[in-house]
């Protein structure tokens, strides 16, 4: 299996403690799943954990990935990796629907969710609320990652 693509949400106050199971799950994806191409949001410990992952990993292993962005970047912003990209529509998007709709896009776009998920039953019920927008999705929950049939503790 290959040309897999994948995504990653997670609380934004994630500990960094959870960075070596998450290079893991990313190695994994990569070694095992066919995972080539990789999307990560701009929000938080978990997205800048991500991207501090992709980015270490892209110098030995061949893959994409890109920063999407929820915002117009200011002029003097600099880019967050080499390919960053803005949702088609976005612009038109009241700011405070932004990240939602950034969000979607990831999503749909996905073949796979990565996410770490603190265990209470409010948030995991609006986690699979979220996910519910594209049911064929494998979702790998951290904290749990699950990949479905798959459970890992960090």
């Amino acid at each position: 299996m290959s040309n897999r693509k994948v995504c990653f949400f997670g609380h934004s106050d994630t500990p960094w403690s959870i960075q070596p199971k998450l290079r893991e799950v990313i190695l994994d994806l990569i070694d095992n799943d066919g995972a080539d191409e990789f999307y990560v949001g701009t929000h938080g410990n978990f997205d800048r954990m991500v991207l501090a992952v992709l980015s270490e990993l892209s110098e030995t292993r061949a893959f994409r990935f890109y920063v999407v962005l929820a915002y117009l970047p200011a002029e003097k912003e600099k880019p967050r990796a080499d390919h960053t990209i803005l949702p088609d529509g976005i612009e038109n998007i009241p700011p405070r629907f932004a990240i939602n709709y950034r969000n979607k896009f990831m999503i749909e776009a996905a073949d796979i969710v990565v996410t770490y998920v603190k265990h209470s039953r409010k948030e995991e019920q609006a986690s699979h609320r979220t996910f519910h927008i594209k049911t064929q999705l494998t979702l790998r929950l951290f904290n749990s990652v699950v990949h479905f049939s798959t459970c890992i503790t960090s």
